[in-house]
């Protein structure tokens, strides 16, 4: 699960470092704090109403002197026994912050980005990422962009305006008293485990959806291994197999998507991951991660078979049951998809080992129903293999075809515009390979 935590008023108490600050201001400009509920300087001493002209002034004088004060305060009690145990637990945290001069391309924000980053590793924080963002504006796009499970904030305005679907804890404040939406948490703190504890409970309430338990990939830890071994694998490929490549203006360049090949090999979705500058979570058989069948077509060896379930797990691929219930593939699919991933799913459902015979099996409307569900175009790929004794080095041929987008079609006619694409591609690729093999033999 992925967790967003702000800085300012959510990891540290911001409104009592003013409060306890606020002489400063009172002996030097003869102005009394005012509001005790107010966000920042301006708020607490009503600056913008009663000393507009200066009020920005004011504000940055006092932040000027106690800005390193501010830094070298230490965080809310048990924050840092909060980060350890969600990184502890496989927890992804990210801290986004619209901290006030962060993104200033000059020395000035160069300071601030390093001090802030300083403290965190003073504080002895463990975090994922840290993401720096201009305005509170920019931060909400942020967030939605990346669509964690979770985010813990102060500033009622921006939890009341994240999507819904995306579960909010607001850590209190004199600010923050009135205004929340329903059913958004609002706790005093990280001691005694609070934070925590609600982290824990949306993530048990999550994880039963429809009464089936889903264990959901870890997809920064998955991502990153796929494009590891893509890399090792990837010469391989190239070499032994020399796959032709057709229409490489249409290979996806960043996701979400859905990779939808038809299928003729065990082989055929390790093309297209040679290919992709994609992590893909593929969709595969169930027997590939209980280790009964391995992708080497040889389910003997009981080597190849454990190498299989293994690489199938640590790649976050998806475990499909053919013929049975699927309510957990299904739950995983549209998680990833949620979540900015990409998928990969044979809309035939198997391999179609006699093509001489039916260029493609009936198809499924899975994929259509994803495409539609979570606003994602699908990527039409049509897979050819070299017959077998052709005199030609190469073996496969990857056909991209234009990727499109299931909105204004039912699902019929987005089955329909696959097949289209799929046929025509598949045609054209066998016509590419005769000419080939007919060149060599003249």
């Amino acid at each position: 699960m992925k967790i967003v935590f702000d800085i300012d008023g959510t990891l540290t108490d911001f409104e009592a470092f003013i409060i306890e600050n606020r002489n400063y201001i009172e002996e030097k400009y003869a102005i009394s704090l005012t509001n005790f509920d107010g966000y920042d300087i301006d708020e607490m001493f009503d600056l913008q109403n009663k000393y507009n002209a200066y009020g920005r002034d004011i504000k940055d004088d006092f932040w000027n002197k106690y800005y390193l004060s501010y830094l070298m305060s230490g965080f809310r009690k048990g924050v840092k026994e909060t980060f350890d145990k969600l990184t502890n637990e496989g927890y992804e945290t990210i801290i986004v912050t619209s901290r006030n001069k962060t993104c200033d391309k000059n020395i000035v924000g160069k300071i601030v980005r390093y001090s802030t980053i300083w403290k965190l590793r003073k504080e002895r924080i463990r975090y994922n990422e840290i993401i720096f963002c201009q305005s509170d504006e920019a931060k909400l796009k942020c967030i939605e962009k990346m669509r964690p499970d979770i985010i813990v904030d102060d500033k009622v305005e921006l939890l009341n305006a994240v999507s819904e679907g995306i579960e909010r804890i607001c850590i209190a404040s004199g600010y923050n008293r009135e205004g929340l939406k329903e059913g958004i948490f609002r706790i005093t703190g990280y001691e005694e485990d609070q934070v925590y504890n609600i982290i824990e409970g949306i993530r048990k309430k999550k994880k039963m959806h429809n009464n089936v338990t889903v264990a959901y990939p870890d997809l920064r830890k998955s991502e990153r291994i796929y494009r590891i071994i893509r890399l090792l694998a990837a010469p391989f490929l190239k070499c032994y197999f020399r796959p032709v490549i057709l229409h490489k203006e249409n290979i996806p360049v960043s996701g979400p998507l859905i990779y939808a090949p038809n299928h003729r090999s065990t082989l055929d979705p390790y093309f297209i991951t040679y290919l992709s500058r994609d992590a893909i979570h593929w969709n595969a058989l169930k027997r590939f991660f209980t280790g009964e069948d391995s992708i080497f077509n040889n389910n003997k060896n009981f080597f190849l078979r454990k190498l299989t379930a293994l690489l199938f797990k640590e790649l976050g691929y998806i475990p499909v049951e053919r013929g049975g219930n699927n309510r957990e593939a299904i739950e995983i699919t549209n998680y990833c998809l949620k979540y900015g991933s990409s998928v990969g799913i044979f809309p035939e459902g198997t391999t179609n080992k006699k093509p001489k015979e039916r260029e493609l099996l009936p198809i499924k409307n899975g994929i259509f129903y994803f495409s539609k569900n979570n606003d994602v175009e699908i990527q039409p790929i049509s897979i050819v293999w070299f017959p077998k004794g052709a005199c030609v080095p190469n073996k496969v041929m990857i056909n991209y075809r234009k990727p499109f987008s299931m909105k204004g079609l039912t699902v019929g006619e987005g089955r329909q515009k696959w097949i289209e694409a799929v046929s025509e591609g598949i045609e054209e690729s066998r016509d590419f390979i005769n000419s080939q093999i007919k060149g060599k033999r003249g």
